[in-house]
């Protein structure tokens, strides 16, 4: 079998999920349009979160960057954004919506992290994220 980059983001997005969030059982409440307590699976769950998160960095990508930096050269884009007045590239914006949902002290946390990331800051870090990507736990002794 092939290996399938989607498919195994969002296998390593639903452990992630169910570790970080630690839901016990197989579904979570929510309230219908009706206004009544409904549940959705766990599986329903972190697949509409991914899906969300996917849709808002394509829309960036597509929307914002190509328009703007690739057909119209209006502003470049930078990894130094800041520095260079540019345009944040795409896992840039990612981790700024990031920053926006903590400060907000939601129940949703996300972070590109990667096995083998170009920048090692995006390395899972902590037990939960090295499970949710994939990766083997160090042992302590």
């Amino acid at each position: 079998m092939a290996f399938n980059k989607v498919y195994f983001f969002k296998v390593s997005f639903l452990i992630y999920i169910l570790i970080v969030i630690g839901c016990v059982g197989e579904n979570i409440e929510e309230k219908t349009s009706n206004g009544s307590l409904g549940t959705v699976s766990i599986e329903k769950y972190s697949d509409s979160i991914y899906e969300v998160l996917k849709a808002h960095r394509t829309a960036y990508a597509k929307l914002i960057i190509n328009r703007l930096a690739v057909e119209n050269k209006i502003i470049k884009v930078s990894e130094s954004w800041k520095k260079d007045k540019s345009l944040l590239l795409p896992a840039q914006m990612s981790k700024e919506i990031a920053h926006f949902l903590r400060a907000a002290d939601v129940d949703i946390d996300y972070s590109l992290l990667s096995t083998w990331p170009i920048n090692r800051n995006n390395k899972p870090k902590t037990d939960a994220e090295k499970k949710g990507t994939g990766s083997p736990l160090l042992v302590q002794l």
